[in-house]
């Protein structure tokens, strides 16, 4: 057979149109909507596919002008995401191959037999897609690592990738392949997968974000993000020296590891709790963990059974946080480092203005599926209004499509609904069809702020923590008036970058920033925001979503400067850099391939 119908014969397959299904929206940690999955301040896995999928649009008109300084294009290589509903994640290169990761994998959005392409770049000038590693039914392959690995067990170059459910009944953990032969890989082992072994105490399995594969002395190691709560340990280092019977080496967690300092609660403006990305500096002995709200935290991994705390960076008082990604550079004295904003604005504000709470201010998240709108002043209905709670669907309090009818009427007023079961969107739309001007959703779960996402509204919809809703349903229990002006916050800013001095672990010190024109830009209608780098020798390359592809030199680290850019409708989502050619991966249109110019 022709190798490249050994690799799962691509070519061959039908691919069909349909209609994406949305899911129910997470928190901020955005939270499964369905009750009995709630957990409450961690990024679960459909929290971070709803999130994400804001990113992913690319609407037409929402980026800079097209621009390109310093690179050439030496190819792209079309993926057919136009016919197949097909998103790109992460790439990765290793010797003559480049992988490409799946946003939309099997049944989750239409396609058929995507998780991670592979792709022959011996002529980088004509790559080919020769096939794929098919991710479980209803599950993405976000992240995506490839590396040579030598040790007793094994000899070879051996590729992990993530697993995320994007729908119920997905799959979790990381698969492991070896992939020394690309046209012919084989598949070794899951872990923390659906039926595989997992070490309690907790689940046996999750859904993995981001992986970071690196060797050891004679061993090899995972270190992963689990999209669980911080407090069942959301770092984890796998053993995969022999990758066909991986086991857990060590785990690590800012809430209750032992050595975990007081202080690494969350910090900024939004407090969301949850660790992002991971990355190892080159020896493998410290590592990078990029942990959004309580910063960017670093471990000695020296002993993988044992990590332990070494410092982490630090928001000021005004500072948003969004701690996304971080990778070490000149031997991990410093790392570069990636916000990634899911809001260009603050947080909002409900005033109460009448009722035995007058005169209050609650602090609040806009919806990043509300419309923007103008202080809305308005009196508050509580659509559980004398409905016993029975922690069921069909609950007055949760609002749901088919459930009890509201306990008032919500007709000219702002509708407050309490969190859970069923779609955000879900709630606010039949609160809307019933005759609501805005909505206020509480927390269930404690006191964490929640970006509501998912399918958008067109009514104006805040998030307030569990306590602030409580007081407001209590007032209207009692049969008290409640009036309130919901306002959205202020513009801060799309996400940015930041060069931090970690030759000190104990005491991080920020160096510098690095802002495009479109980091301030208040008219920018598409998120224009920073994703992921990748660093070599000098120089960060920049995935910048809606604003192309960057490249930073900071030699100077305290003034970096930008020496290269591309963007053409790009809506770049991973960055990866082999010898001289840079690796791009658009979520919309392709693996780029581009050099600099002479």
């Amino acid at each position: 057979m022709d190798k490249k119908m050994k690799v799962f014969v691509r070519a061959a397959r039908t691919v069909f149109l349909a209609l994406a299904i949305a899911l129910a929206p997470i928190s901020f940690a955005q939270a499964n909507e369905n009750h009995g999955d709630d957990i409450q301040v961690h990024f679960t896995d459909e929290f971070l596919a709803l999130t994400d999928s804001t990113f992913t649009q690319g609407q037409d008109g929402d980026h800079r002008p097209p621009r390109s300084r310093n690179v050439s294009v030496v190819s792209h290589l079309s993926f057919g995401e136009s016919m197949s509903n097909t998103t790109n994640t992460d790439v990765w290169a290793h010797g003559k191959f480049a992988y490409v990761g799946t946003f939309s994998s099997p049944a989750c959005a239409g396609d058929l037999g995507l998780g991670v392409k592979i792709v022959d770049i011996s002529n980088p000038a004509n790559p080919q897609w020769i096939g794929d590693l098919a991710s479980p039914v209803a599950t993405r392959a976000n992240d995506v690592k490839v590396t040579r690995i030598d040790t007793a067990f094994f000899h070879g170059d051996l590729l992990v990738h993530t697993n995320e459910p994007c729908r119920t009944g997905g799959d979790g953990g990381i698969r492991l392949y070896d992939v020394s032969d690309p046209y012919n890989p084989a598949h070794l082992a899951d872990f923390y997968s659906i039926g595989s072994p997992g070490p309690g105490p907790g689940p046996i399995a999750f859904g993995v974000h981001n992986t970071y594969l690196y060797q050891l002395g004679n061993r090899a190691y995972v270190m992963l993000v689990a999209n669980i709560d911080p407090n069942l340990y959301d770092f984890r280092i796998v053993d995969v020296t022999d990758p066909s019977a991986p086991t857990e080496a060590g785990r690590w967690s800012a809430t209750v590891s032992p050595d975990a300092p007081a202080g690494l609660e969350p910090r900024g403006t939004s407090r969301s709790l949850g660790i992002h990305d991971v990355w190892a500096n080159d020896n493998g002995k410290m590592g990078i963990l990029s942990y959004w709200d309580s910063g960017y935290i670093l471990l000695d991994i020296s002993d993988p059974t044992n990590p332990r705390f070494l410092g982490n960076s630090t928001w000021g008082p005004d500072d948003e946080g969004n701690a996304h990604a971080a990778v070490p550079a000149r031997g991990g004295n410093l790392i570069v480092t990636t916000d990634e904003d899911f809001s260009a604005t603050g947080l909002g504000r409900v005033t109460v203005n009448a009722g035995p709470h007058a005169g209050e201010i609650y602090e609040a998240v806009v919806g990043a599926i509300s419309p923007s709108f103008s202080p809305l002043t308005a009196d508050v209905a509580w659509v559980g209004k004398g409905d016993p709670e029975t922690d069921t669907i069909d609950d007055a309090r949760y609002g749901c499509p088919g459930g009890k009818p509201y306990g008032e009427s919500v007709t000219g007023k702002i509708a407050l609904i309490q969190r859970g079961f069923c779609a955000f969107s879900d709630k606010i739309n039949r609160a809307t069809a019933e005759g609501a001007v805005g909505v206020i959703m509480f927390n269930n779960v404690g006191e964490a702020l929640v970006l509501m996402g998912g399918t958008p509204v067109t009514t104006p919809s805040v998030f307030v923590a569990q306590s602030r809703g409580e007081r407001l349903a209590a007032d209207r229990e009692a049969n008290q008036p409640v009036n309130v002006t919901m306002r959205m916050g202020e513009f801060d800013g799309w996400g940015f970058a930041r060069i931090f001095d970690t030759s000190n672990p104990s005491n991080i010190q920020l160096l510098s920033t690095i802002k495009l024109p479109s980091t301030n830009d208040p008219s920018a209608p598409n998120p224009f925001g920073v994703h992921n780098v990748f660093v070599r020798g000098n120089t960060a390359y920049f995935s910048w979503y809606a604003d192309g592809f960057v490249a930073v030199d900071f030699s100077q680290p305290k003034s970096p400067r930008v020496i290269a850019e591309y963007n053409d409708n790009n809506n770049f989502w991973g960055i990866y850099v082999q010898g001289d050619l840079i690796f791009a991966s658009d979520r919309n249109n392709g693996l780029w391939i581009f050099k600099f110019k002479p």
